[in-house]
């Protein structure tokens, strides 16, 4: 029994390790990009340039308009990849995790911190799952599967159990609009494990996060919070590209 533990434990720690070289190397990488789509490319070079835009424009150049600017920029390019299934999404995606967690704490954004935290964890169990994906398929790309209606059922009444929890301790920190920053952190939980197992329904959960994020940012923008005018450009960019990630899983998966 312990032999199959520790065995399981060492083929669990070699897949993760072998998915974390894989996303942070260039040249795996360098393939991954390579399936890119003209649609793709002319997406992805919107996105940066409408990050880099905005960052100009606002003439805020603090440290938190700065950091709100790297987590927009890799953000970007992590969403192009997942929009594919291509492993590489989890570099780009670990490094904006840790910059949102920064503005997060920055903006005593109670919600937002924690689902940053989760984030930061999640990126490693992703590796490891899309990685394990890949080796059982010899695909170079991970394909979306469907939950059954009961499976579907459980995971809303879990979102709605972890939210009514978590707004108990959100409001009790003094969280930015507590209701909202409640809903972030189980809708981030749901969305990641199933974005994890390659889930289409993923996408449902991450609409819904970033509506919710660009209502968040408009009220700190009106705070004048620092690096809140990027941050809000991001989320609303985030928001339109989950409408294309959803149509390229549906279409493509």
């Amino acid at each position: 029994m312990s032999n199959t533990i520790l065995n399981r434990s060492k083929s669990v720690l070699t897949t993760t390790f072998e998915g974390l070289i894989h996303a942070f190397s260039p040249k795996y990488e360098a393939k991954e990009v390579n399936q890119f789509t003209k649609i793709d490319w002319l997406l992805l070079t919107i996105m940066l340039v409408a990050q880099v835009a905005v960052f100009y424009s606002a003439h805020d150049y603090s440290t938190g308009a700065i950091i709100s600017l790297i987590a927009g920029l890799t953000m970007v390019v992590s969403l192009i990849f997942v929009n594919k299934g291509l492993l590489a999404n989890y570099a780009w995606g670990l490094i904006s995790a840790i910059a949102w967690l920064i503005i997060a704490m920055m903006n005593h954004q109670i919600g937002s911190t924690y689902t940053q935290y989760f984030y930061i964890i999640m990126q490693f169990v992703g590796m490891y799952f899309w990685q394990n994906d890949l080796n059982a398929t010899h695909s170079n790309r991970v394909h979306a599967k469907r939950l059954t209606h009961l499976q579907f059922a459980a995971v809303i009444a879990a979102a709605v159990i972890l939210y009514f929890v978590l707004n108990q301790n959100i409001a009790a920190n003094h969280g930015v609009l507590s209701l909202f920053e409640a809903a972030l952190l189980p809708l981030g939980i749901v969305g990641q494990i199933l974005m994890s197992f390659g889930q289409r329904s993923q996408w449902l959960f991450w609409i819904t996060i970033n509506v919710l994020n660009v209502a968040i940012y408009i009220h700190l923008l009106q705070q004048g919070q620092a690096g809140s005018t990027t941050m809000l450009t991001t989320n609303i960019i985030m928001l339109l590209n989950s409408f294309y990630g959803t149509y390229q899983w549906m279409r493509e998966n």
